[in-house]
């Protein structure tokens, strides 16, 4: 199967879809269909699909189709249009490239519901930050190792998070620090550190300008996460994972 690698990823190894629920169904080279089954932790007070998990759900589709062509890609920007409530049993988005240079791809988005009525509509730019090379695998796989020789594990997690993408333009964690909460890490709590910890893992899913619902689930599973692997004990946990910003 020419796509297997690409479901598994989306399907198995990613804890952002598997905690929304959204489900790869189809793939083709800059196609892609992604479904989001509706449940109540879906819904917001209106009991309609959340507006934030709906440019998610479309985001997660350019990303697929972006990722047909077997390079990895992040979200530059996104233009989403609300049409409809999100009602019924199971919503589909469906991605078509529209555009794609050397760097970049252009994504068009629909989202139907189960009565094929059109939800919402969007378009995605997606930014390609590695091309499906031999060579270039090759070179990836020399730097972690001369890292790994030259660094310590704390120093290379020191990199990582001083670069690392948070979301709304914010790139390591100092700019994001002063861009969300305006002080410096150093200065940050217990619960403005657990919230930033968690937006590197779709920043753009998961900015604070845009989706400060999804943010915070993002958010409690770091605490529990970290309650799990016993860097916080369960009364810990519980008094973090209550606090609100």
């Amino acid at each position: 199967m020419k796509f297997e690698k690409l479901f598994r990823r989306y399907n198995e190894d990613n804890g952002f879809n598997h905690h929304c629920g959204f489900i790869c169904v189809h793939v083709e080279e800059g196609f892609a269909e992604v479904d989001l089954p509706i449940r109540p932790e879906c819904l917001n007070p209106r009991q309609t699909v959340h507006g934030g998990l709906l440019y998610a759900l479309g985001d997660t589709a350019a990303g697929v189709a972006a990722n047909s062509h077997g390079v990895s890609c992040v979200t530059l920007s996104g233009n989403f249009n609300y049409l409809l409530p999100g009602t019924g049993t199971k919503l589909r988005a469906v991605a078509r490239e529209v555009r794609r240079g050397r760097t970049t791809g252009v994504y068009d988005v629909e989202i139907f519901d189960d009565a094929q009525k059109l939800v919402a509509k969007g378009s995605y730019t997606m930014y390609f930050t590695g091309e499906k090379t031999v060579v270039r695998k090759a070179a990836e796989i020399f730097m972690a190792l001369k890292l790994e020789k030259e660094y310590s594990k704390e120093e290379i997690l020191e990199l990582y998070v001083n670069t690392i993408y948070f979301g709304d333009g914010y790139y390591g964690i100092r700019e994001a620090s002063l861009g969300y909460y305006v002080k410096e890490p150093r200065d940050l709590n217990p619960y403005e550190c657990t919230m930033l910890a968690g937006l590197p893992n779709a920043p753009s899913a998961y900015a604070l300008s845009g989706h400060p619902e999804l943010a915070e689930q993002r958010r409690q599973r770091v605490v529990s996460q970290m309650v799990k692997y016993g860097y916080l004990g369960e009364r810990e946990g519980k008094l973090l994972g209550e606090q609100t910003g």
